[in-house]
């Protein structure tokens, strides 16, 4: 209703949704709408409004009119929003003008409707409640949105200090309906939420793809202006700007082309994006990819030389052995210069350029060998040109190695390290033992600390190892189920490797394999990522290719790579790419040789190399390694003194990563009373891949690892589920802080820490607090529900819930964790520490519960009901642990009402009073 009087009136308190109440409204006429005679003002809504007349003649201006308008035009009465899809939002913005000589007083809105909002969004910052001078405009935006089909009416009200309306009325009405296009692309229905891109295959470097054609037709019944389409990343096309923006009227479609090139090798992914006009349609978004393979698809390429002494690089003497971290940003090199046997450089990018930054380190080492890196990449293991075996640790954050541990003078001349893949295992070639007797060093390493505990030397020369002499080159297989070992006169041995607790166990040799080889030296010895082939290189000869049996470990010579004798003269060491796609030799003074992979027979095909020339710095490779993403090289150069960064021409075959879906601790349930169960969930199957010894635990209070060798941990994987679950129930497992870490380079493919490449670690930190039943770290009165809750429902089977251990889960371990661990009186509701009057009042507004009570409501014997026994119980423990506190005392007055005595008394002198009161008192269930 419109009010107006000559006072203005004033504004007192608004209903919430922008709606003012009026107050001092005096000496003023009300009209009904249609009643006001001629020349009264036109309403907008002549049915519900009011006009008020001045009873006196004294307007000596025109008074300040609130003007409603669209698009320049005055707002009709019956306004229209049009339609909108389901789940967008439609918004008109309306001009609200003060088309009158005195300031104006705009006081808010209201609507009958919620799917109707409004907002001032001119001027900024504006309220519901602002002035208008003369002529002064605002915004208001007012926005239909709903996630439900159907027609919508309502009532708009604008409020103003108008001194003709202070009310004006608008009928709103909108329509929320499905409207879609229809996507297709070679006769396939797209959607903008796909999982799969439309793929457009494998094209030549450089070559442009033939268009592909996507259809786009209007189903709807109504009109979709479409205002853009277009194609990002490496691809082209879509519609020609000059020809949007385009309606598309019910029934009608057009063809969009897009076409795909690219000046890299690699996959390419991009999108098509196809924007409207039309309110809550699109934008839709379709996934394109496409791949590119050149001619030179693996091969290496010449980034950066860093040579010692040239750009304050010192102490890079005779470079032989190469590592980089699991995560690709620290490079570790080691060497024979007697001042830094260790060199360190970070991986840097900056303007799309890669580069070796020298880091300084901070631990001194003796003159240095080789060095290997844990797959975890929390240690270094170096072997020091004296014999010496040097464990460091590794800060995962900045790089940085520190020491930790050295074996002094335990080998005259080792060869190489070896770390299982699941980290918890170090193998040294030619260990010495005390009788100075040659062997291979099998080490057991503590997850937490990175130590190493020696734990036997596989002895060469003796019993079925005779032949085995002095070995040269050592791998372990992906599975972790054989190692393998190559010496210099020819002898190939296989081990079986116990994956519980890393022990060998000699089982096949091979000694006369090759008549060819004339029993050389063996270089290296080198096993493809998928665990299939073994790949071997004999110095002066060429390399071979065999088959491995998964199971047996035993190898079959299948292939030999080409047999040019200037290729092998020396082949120091092989380093596969992470794919599996090429392997890399390091052929000293024959430079780098790049083979391509028969990812089907092993085979392999030689398809380029990096020559000793004035370019290359003179290279002569004795060590390489490739980058965990597969896009670089990094070989190190013995007689140049150099380290050389190669650039690799990514496989368009990249194998997609295998992701961690959930780490799941106790099967899901919230207690942490104990550890009975961890399982891991993988976005596909990793059947084959996953071992019982896949997973560290590591007890970060003790800073010790859990050892989950025992063959009482169980081990089950499921794939249909791809799930893998370790039954931990029999282990005891005491109460601190854990990390459960699952390694990611133990299993084929796999992505642990999520960052799109195969490899790294997923941690999972947790807790175990004895008669923590709800998970939060801490013993409270919650946890004797839960604890109570699952006695109640026949679910407190686990061993967690036998807190006395004696093999049986009853009222002693309720007593244990009321008493011994949460430390709570029964009776004591509120968990204060006292029983007091406050836990009587509790359990009296909770008494007669039958089910479901808790503690705070008084069920203090845990059997899910508040009763007598329970009061019992609370006047037996009544004042206890309130020696110093208050309590008021109770009394009734004659009308029966509680008041309090003027006299407060410590506690167990009011105890007998009160209990005088509680044994008086009368509990009443609820409705009785």
């Amino acid at each position: 209703m419109g009010l107006l009087s000559h006072d203005h009136g004033m504004l007192s308190d608004t209903t919430g949704d922008g709606c003012p109440q009026m107050e001092g409204l005096e000496d003023r006429l009300l009209l009904s709408g249609g009643a006001c005679g001629a020349g009264a003002p036109e309403f907008d809504d002549p049915g519900e409004s009011a006009c008020v007349l001045p009873l006196a003649d004294q307007a000596d201006s025109i008074p300040p009119t609130l003007w409603v308008g669209l698009d320049g035009e005055r707002l009709p009465y019956q306004f229209d929003m049009g339609h909108m899809n389901v789940g967008g939002a439609s918004t008109a913005l309306l001009t609200l003008r003060n088309d009158g000589t005195e300031d104006l007083q705009f006081r808010g809105w209201r609507f009958d409707n919620a799917a109707f909002t409004a907002e001032i969004v001119d001027p900024a910052g504006a309220g519901r409640i602002f002035m208008l001078a003369p002529m002064e405009t605002a915004t208001l935006a007012v926005t239909f949105s709903t996630d439900v089909l159907g027609e919508y009416t309502g009532k708009m009200s604008l409020f103003s200090s108008d001194w003709v309306f202070s009310e004006r009325i608008f009928r709103l009405s909108a329509r929320a309906e499905m409207i879609d296009l229809a996507l297709s692309w070679d006769g396939v229905p797209l959607t903008g939420e796909q999982a799969e891109p439309i793929d457009f295959g494998i094209l030549p470097l450089d070559e442009a793809f033939e268009p592909e054609t996507v259809r786009v037709e209007n189903t709807t019944a109504y009109s979709i202006d479409i205002t853009a389409a277009y194609a990002t990343g490496q691809f082209g096309g879509g519609f020609p700007p000059r020809l949007l923006p385009r309606t598309l009227e019910p029934g009608q479609g057009m063809n969009l082309s897009i076409y795909a090139f690219a000046t890299e090798v690699g996959r390419q992914d991009g999108t098509l994006v196809i924007e409207t006009d039309t309110p809550g349609v699109g934008p839709y978004v379709i996934p394109l990819t496409s791949a590119h393979q050149g001619a030179d698809d693996g091969a290496l390429t010449l980034d950066q030389v860093i040579l010692n002494g040239v750009d304050g690089v010192t102490g890079m003497d005779s470079p032989r052995n190469v590592v980089i971290s699991p995560d690709g940003r620290d490079v570790y090199v080691a060497g024979f210069d007697p001042t830094s046997p260790l060199n360190w450089f970070r991986v840097e990018t900056a303007g799309g350029e890669r580069r070796l930054v020298r880091q300084a380190l901070t631990t001194d080492l003796e003159e240095g060998a080789r060095v290997s890196m844990s797959p975890d990449g929390r240690n270094l293991c170096l072997i020091e040109g004296d014999g010496n075996l040097v464990v460091m640790s590794r800060d995962l954050a900045t790089g940085q190695p520190s020491f930790v541990q050295r074996f002094t003078a335990a080998s005259t001349e080792p060869k190489e390290i070896v770390f299982g893949p699941d980290g918890r295992n170090v193998y040294v070639s030619d260990w010495v033992d005390s009788y100075d007797r040659h062997g291979m060093g099998v080490f057991s390493r503590d997850a937490a600390t990175g130590e190493l505990t020696l734990d036997t030397v596989m002895l060469y020369g003796q019993g079925v190892l005779e032949p085995l002499t002095r070995v040269t080159a050592i791998d372990v297989s992906p599975d972790g189920e054989h190692l393998y070992a190559a010496s210099h006169d020819g002898v190939l041995a296989v081990f079986d490797r116990d994956p519980s607790d890393g022990a060998l166990t000699a089982t096949t040799l091979y000694q006369n394999w090759n008549d060819d080889s004339l029993h050389r030296w063996i270089d290296d010895i080198a096993v493809g990522p998928d665990g299939r082939f073994a790949y071997v290189s004999i110095s002066g000869d060429k390399a071979y290719v065999f088959q491995r049996d998964a199971a047996t470990g035993t190898l079959i010579r299948i292939h030999a790579a080409p047999g040019d004798p200037d290729l092998y003269s020396s082949v120091p060491s092989l380093a596969f790419a992470p794919d599996g796609a090429h392997l890399y030799a390091c052929a000293g003074a024959g430079g780098m040789l790049v083979f391509r992979v028969d990812t089907v027979c092993g085979a392999l095909t030689l398809i380029g190399t990096i020559e000793n020339t004035d370019t290359t710095q003179g290279l002569t490779p004795q060590a390489a390694v490739v980058s965990p993403d597969g896009t670089f090289v990094i070989a190190c150069s013995s007689m140049e003194n150099a380290l050389l960064v190669l650039d690799r021409a990514a496989p368009v075959d990249f194998p997609t990563p295998i992701g961690v879906e959930s780490i799941t601790l106790n099967g899901g349930d919230a207690h942490r009373s104990s550890l009975t169960a961890l399982s891991v969930r993988f976005s596909d199957d990793v059947a084959g891949g996953i071992h019982r010894t896949d997973v560290m635990l590591i007890d970060t209070t003790a800073g010790a690892a859990v050892d989950l060798t025992d063959a009482a941990v169980g081990f089950a994987y499921d794939p249909a589920t791809r799930t893998a679950t370790w039954d931990l129930s029999a282990l005891a497992v005491g109460d601190g802080s854990y990390e459960a870490t699952l390694l990611g380079v133990a299993i084929p493919r796999l992505d642990a820490n999520g960052d799109g490449r195969a490899g790294g670690t997923a941690v999972t930190a947790f807790h175990v607090l004895r008669g923590d039943f709800d998970g939060d770290g801490a013993l409270t009165v919650a946890d004797t529900d839960d604890y109570a809750r699952a006695r109640r429902d026949g679910t407190a089977t686990a061993p967690a819930f036998d807190l006395t251990g004696d093999g049986q889960i009853g009222d002693a371990d309720l007593d244990t964790l009321i008493d011994d661990l949460v430390r709570v009186t029964r009776g004591d509701a509120t968990a204060d520490g006292s029983v007091d009057l406050d836990d009587f009042a509790s359990l009296k507004q909770g008494f007669g519960t039958t089910a479901g009570a808790t503690w705070a409501m008084g069920d203090f014997d845990a059997n899910g009901a508040v009763d007598l026994d329970d009061f019992v119980l609370l006047k037996q423990h009544f004042g206890a642990g309130a020696v110093n506190a208050s309590a008021d005392l109770l009394g009734t007055s004659d009308g029966g009402r509680l008041r309090r005595h003027p006299r407060r008394t410590r506690a167990r002198d009011a105890a007998p009073a009160v209990l005088d009161i509680l044994a008086a008192a009368r509990l009443t269930a609820p409705g009785r």
